[in-house]
């Protein structure tokens, strides 16, 4: 009986070695394949984001309330243009009609944008960011040219005055002297189709 009991042990004994040594095989399978398909996935996401790639072509502002970004596809893999998005000044821009479909390869899209989303303001020197997956590119509009105004009292662009509003020479009384004293000693300085008037120096 003693005997039986012996080999009844060494064969539970094998049993839960086996046992062990197929639940460990089972665990360490498992974590291979985890280790082997994040990898994978890993590789797959950056062949996918160097096979993706595209270039602002053009940036034109339309009007105050209207610009066209011109998007060219330089990359080796077409694009879902469903997924990109056009960002003004770290605001959402609203695309002026669906952007759908595909961009092929070494083709462009022109794709219009307006203030009417998140983006409230005026397209004049303002930056813009194309964003697609974890890719973006930036550029921006210009500075809009000041147009100068004669009659709103306000010295823009090339005027030297405007209206009533002489600048650092106040109210023009006495100031021809300050204005040349080389060539005038009185008089009040004026002016006239917002350039100055000496007419009524001395």
């Amino acid at each position: 009986m003693k005997g039986i009991s012996a080999v009844i042990a060494v064969v539970l004994i094998l049993m839960i070695t086996v046992a062990l040594s197929a639940a460990a095989y089972v665990w360490f399978t498992g974590v291979f394949d985890t280790i082997t398909q994040g990898a994978s996935e890993a590789a797959e996401g950056t062949a996918d984001t160097i096979s993706t790639q595209f270039s602002i072509a053009a940036v034109n502002r339309v009007s105050g309330s209207l610009a066209q970004i011109v998007v060219a596809n330089t990359g080796s893999s077409n694009i879902d243009l469903s997924k990109m998005n056009i960002i003004v000044n770290n605001q959402l821009a609203n695309k002026t009609s669906a952007i759908t479909g595909t961009l092929e390869v070494g083709n462009v899209i022109t794709i219009e944008i307006n203030n009417d989303g998140a983006y409230k303001g005026d397209f004049c020197g303002v930056e813009i960011k194309v964003i697609y997956g974890s890719l973006n590119q930036i550029t921006s509009l210009p500075a809009c040219a000041v147009v100068a105004v004669c009659g709103d009292g306000v010295i823009e662009g090339t005027e030297e005055c405007d209206g009533t509003n002489l600048g650092t020479y106040g109210d023009g009384v006495d100031q021809c002297v300050v204005y040349d004293a080389g060539l005038y000693t009185a008089g009040d300085l004026g002016c006239s189709s917002c350039a100055w008037d000496v007419s009524g120096c001395s």
